[in-house]
């Protein structure tokens, strides 16, 4: 067929391409993208992709038995870790993700900032969590920004500003008004509840 008649034929109709792998691979490449670029919604969906990836992956791999052991010491079962990503609150990914670090029974687990990101409600249920694991046997060290949840759920407290260690020993010890200041900047009470707890709480228009 000469080339010019071949030009000059209509364009043959086709059925749109079926998404495939490299499809949700360029997905989750402009989530990144959008990620960088500061979007928290996009870094939350590829937060929720890749962990239940992982938990998937852990249930194939090391058996349902175990997963669904693990799923079951955070409060969760099978069915909640099997709904869709879009049903998945932040709460439930904390809790998913914890149940992967006990999945092979460890004796220390480390948890950087497990309440991040949580309403008041889901904070207190994941420090529960770790305290029934201290009770279990299990050694918990995790990080957080808020003094009060050393004096939940901590038998000890490492307080550090820029890189070095400010106090070290019982929260009731080491979390005063004085380290508090020095180490954020600002006024802090620890005030005592009737029940013998202790709380922090910071004077407006204080230190700065």
């Amino acid at each position: 067929m000469p080339v010019h008649e071949a030009m000059l034929m209509p364009p043959t109709r086709r059925d749109p391409p079926k998404p495939g792998p490299r499809d949700s691979l360029n997905d989750e490449s402009r989530l990144l993208v959008r990620s960088r670029n500061g979007d928290h919604e996009a870094f939350g969906e590829l937060v929720q992709r890749n962990q239940r990836r992982l938990w998937l992956v852990c249930r194939q791999y090391l058996g349902a038995d175990e997963a669904d052991a693990a799923l079951a010491r955070v409060g969760l079962d099978a069915e909640a870790a099997a709904r869709p990503i879009a049903k998945y609150s932040r709460g439930m990914l904390q809790r998913i993700g914890l149940a992967q670090a006990l999945i092979h029974e460890p004796d220390l687990v480390f948890l950087d900032e497990p309440t991040a990101s949580l309403d008041f409600g889901n904070q207190v249920r994941v420090l529960e969590r770790l305290a029934q694991l201290a009770a279990q046997g299990i050694a918990v060290l995790f990080s957080t920004h808020d003094p009060d949840h050393a004096f939940l759920c901590a038998q000890r407290a490492l307080l550090l500003a820029e890189g070095r260690v400010l106090a070290l020993g019982p929260p009731r010890e080491v979390i005063r008004s004085d380290t508090l200041e020095r180490l954020y900047r600002v006024s802090v009470r620890i005030v005592q509840t009737a029940d013998g707890a202790h709380s922090c709480v910071p004077s407006l228009g204080g230190r700065s």
